[in-house]
């Protein structure tokens, strides 16, 4: 990434009327999040929530960029709709005029 591109990510990023979504959840906190409802806790639940995230119509209106967990920016939607064909997350995200990013750092071990 050169600098002129930085600068206009960075600039997209802070735009006025916009926020960054931090949808970076590990799979613990999902599943606790999902088992709290009664949905079952596993991959594919997980997946199709984040799905929601990432192809909201208009997303991109509110939201300039999403932290996403390594596992969802791995993950594909599925196309459940002829209008809508599979593609990863990422590309979702870019579609949506959301910038994505992937939490690298590991998350805090829980104390006892």
């Amino acid at each position: 990434m050169n600098d002129q591109e930085l600068m206009r990510t960075a600039r997209e990023l802070v735009a006025p009327g916009k926020g960054i979504l931090a949808a970076d959840e590990s799979i613990g906190t999902m599943n606790k999040r999902l088992k709290a409802e009664g949905i079952a806790a596993d991959g594919e639940r997980r997946r199709a929530f984040r799905e929601l995230v990432v192809t909201t119509p208009s997303i991109g209106e509110w939201i300039s960029g999403v932290i996403l967990y390594d596992e969802t920016f791995r993950q594909s939607t599925v196309a459940e709709f002829p209008s809508r064909k599979r593609r990863r997350n990422r590309e979702s995200c870019l579609e949506s005029r959301l910038t994505p990013a992937r939490k690298h750092w590991p998350a805090p071990r829980e104390r006892p």
